[in-house]
C-alpha cells in the first residue's frame, strides 16, 4: 500500500517537474524546439495512464497521474516575466517621416488581412485576393509574382522572403512607399479601400534565440516610436513557438497579440492533421480588436488565416 502511495506521489512530482521545465524553458533556447513538438505527448500518455489504472482499479495511482497531468498542463503554460529591453541598447528608432505618416493614416472601419507562412499552392494563394483586403506571405513556397499577375490591386515585395498584396495599392509616404525596420521588417502603407491606409508592419521572425530577440525589440521599437493608434504588425516566423515572450516584448511597443488559431502542422502530404502552434501572428495597436475567421483552402505546413480588424478611435 505505501508503495502504491509513493508511486502516485512521485507521478505528481514528475509532472509538476515537467511542467516547471516547460514554462521556464520557452522560446530560450535551442531546446525549446523539442519542447514545443513535444507537448502534446505528456499529455496523451498521462491521460492513458489515468485510464489504464482506473480500469484495473488502481485507484492511488490513477489519481497519481490525473493530478500530474494536471500540473504538467498548467504549469507548462507559465512563464518567468522577461526583463524590459529598453534599458539595453533599444534599437534605431523608425524614420520620422515614417512616424509622422503612421500617426496621420486614416484606417478603415473594418478591413479583413490574410496571412500564409509557407504558401505552397499558387492557386489557393491567388485565392485569398478574393476574401482579403490585404494579403500577407511570408517564405512562400510558390511564385507570386506569377500568381497575382492578372489580379488587381498591387503587389509589393518586403522584407526577404515577404510579399505583400493591397487591394487599394499602397500610400506613398514621401517619395517611398516602404521604410525598413532592422533586416527583417519594414512599415508599409497598405491601403485596403482607396480613401484609407493602415500603417502595416511587416515582418519574419527568426526561428528562436537571440536572433528572435533582436528582431521583436526592433518592430517594439519602431511601434513605439511611431506611436500610431492605428498601427498592425503581421508576419510569422520559420518556427511554431508559443510566442509567449515576443508578446511581451510587444506590448512595451505598445502592442497588444490578436489571438488566431493554431495553424500548423497543418497537415502531412493529404493528410489533415490537428493544429497546435501558431505560425501566422498579428499585434495590433489597443484601438484595433481582431478576430480570425476560418478559411477553406489548401493546406501546406502551415493553413492561412483571414482575422477581421475593426478600428475604434481613441
Amino acid at each position: 500500500m505505501y508503495i502504491r502511495i509513493a508511486l502516485s506521489l512521485a507521478l505528481v512530482a514528475v509532472g509538476t517537474a515537467l511542467g516547471l521545465t516547460l514554462g521556464a524553458l520557452r522560446e530560450s533556447t535551442w531546446i525549446t524546439a523539442a519542447v514545443l513538438y513535444s507537448e502534446p505527448l505528456p499529455a496523451i500518455l498521462g491521460v492513458c495512464t489515468v485510464h489504464l489504472c482506473f480500469a484495473r482499479g488502481r485507484w492511488p495511482e490513477g489519481l497519481g497521474a490525473a493530478a500530474g497531468t494536471v500540473a504538467l498542463l498548467l504549469l507548462a503554460r507559465l512563464g518567468t516575466p522577461a526583463p524590459s529591453t529598453w534599458g539595453k541598447g533599444e534599437p534605431a528608432r523608425l524614420d520620422p517621416a515614417a512616424a509622422a505618416c503612421a500617426r496621420r493614416a486614416i484606417p478603415p472601419e473594418s478591413w479583413i488581412l490574410a496571412l500564409w507562412s509557407h504558401a505552397n499552392d499558387a492557386g489557393s494563394a491567388r485565392t485569398l485576393a478574393d476574401v482579403g483586403d490585404v494579403v500577407v506571405f511570408n517564405q512562400p513556397e510558390v511564385d507570386v509574382e506569377a500568381a497575382f499577375a492578372d489580379v488587381g490591386g498591387e503587389l509589393l515585395e518586403g522584407p526577404p522572403g515577404t510579399w505583400v498584396w493591397s487591394r487599394g495599392g499602397f500610400s506613398l509616404c514621401g517619395d517611398l512607399d516602404m521604410f525598413p525596420v532592422g533586416d527583417r521588417s519594414a512599415l508599409v502603407f497598405a491601403a485596403p479601400t482607396a480613401d484609407a491606409s493602415v500603417p502595416l508592419l511587416v515582418t519574419d521572425l527568426p526561428a528562436l534565440g537571440p536572433a528572435l530577440e533582436a528582431a521583436v525589440a526592433s518592430v517594439a521599437s519602431a511601434s513605439r516610436s511611431a506611436g500610431s493608434p492605428s498601427l498592425v504588425v503581421a508576419g510569422g516566423g520559420s518556427f511554431p513557438t508559443s510566442f509567449r515572450l515576443t508578446d511581451q516584448r510587444m506590448r512595451e511597443g505598445n502592442l497588444r497579440p490578436v489571438r488566431l488559431p493554431p495553424d500548423t502542422p497543418s497537415a502531412w502530404g493529404r493528410v489533415p492533421l490537428l493544429s497546435i502552434r501558431a505560425v501566422n501572428r498579428v499585434w495590433a495597436a489597443t484601438s484595433w480588436s481582431g478576430r480570425a475567421e476560418p478559411w477553406s483552402g489548401a493546406s501546406a505546413w502551415s493553413a492561412p488565416v483571414l482575422v477581421r480588424l475593426d478600428y475604434q478611435a481613441p
